[in-house]
């Protein structure tokens, strides 16, 4: 075997398993310094690559030391089962902040209420197009954030999740909206805002509509998903990321 052709092997079975990109070049560049200087030892090619050892054991080697740096990266688990519920929980209120700061504020702008009143104004065009698109970042964003949090966290402790971010990024999306919608003020009397997510009570009132931007909220965030996912296998390959010849 050649030494590009080890560089590969090697690089490929660490991307898989989840390693960053930039320690894998380092690792790739550090295995190569090593191999120069055993030939500047008169050591023949074919024997300095045996004393670098197997590609695949010495992945697994490189990729256990890289996993056990950290306490979560030896009990990885704890991200993976634990972690939604409290992520979930910081995206909710996080979410509800914004949307009482600045997405209700321009919905209610949009409608045409006024607060004596509290009475929607005959709505423009534009207008419902404006309060639609509220509503979908309302449904959007929890989703969003936890996708990009789970991706961090997988890359930052060297795992390959990707396969699992969709029920990761789902299950904290369900989190996130029930927590929007037991927080969210119940009453609909004048001063206090209302909001339904499209999961649970809202069914009752408007099962048909909410039902549709669940779904529609869902497809969104399995469509960020999957482009996520794809992203990160599509560089799980020397051929995608040139980690041998950096």
């Amino acid at each position: 075997m050649s030494l590009p052709n080890w560089q590969d092997e090697l690089a490929g079975r660490l991307l898989a398993e989840g390693l960053p990109l930039v320690y894998v070049r380092r690792t790739v560049r550090e295995m190569a310094d090593h191999y120069d200087e055993l030939l500047g030892e008169r050591i023949a090619s074919d024997e300095a690559l045996r004393t670098l050892g197997e590609p695949e054991v010495l992945a697994s080697s490189i990729t256990r030391d890289y996993r056990h740096r950290t306490w979560l990266g030896r009990h990885a688990w704890v991200v993976f089962w634990l972690l939604p519920l409290p992520i979930a929980t910081f995206i909710a209120y996080l979410v509800y902040i914004l949307t009482i700061e600045a997405v209700m504020p321009c919905v209610i702008w949009a409608c045409g209420v006024t607060e004596e009143s509290f009475v929607l104004g005959p709505l423009e065009t534009w207008k419902i197009a404006i309060v639609l698109v509220m509503h979908l970042v309302i449904l959007a964003l929890p989703i969003a954030m936890a996708v990009a949090t789970y991706r961090w966290l997988a890359i930052r402790l060297g795992q390959p999740w990707t396969r699992q971010l969709p029920a990761l990024g789902l299950l904290t999306f369900y989190f996130a909206v029930t927590m929007i919608e037991l927080t969210w003020p119940a009453s609909d009397t004048p001063g206090n805002y209302r909001i339904d997510i499209g999961t649970f009570d809202g069914f009752a009132k408007q099962p048909v509509s909410q039902l549709l931007q669940t779904t529609f909220a869902v497809l969104l965030g399995a469509g960020m998903v999957w482009q996520a996912a794809n992203r990160r296998l599509g560089r799980a390959s020397p051929e995608h990321c040139d980690v041998a010849s950096s």
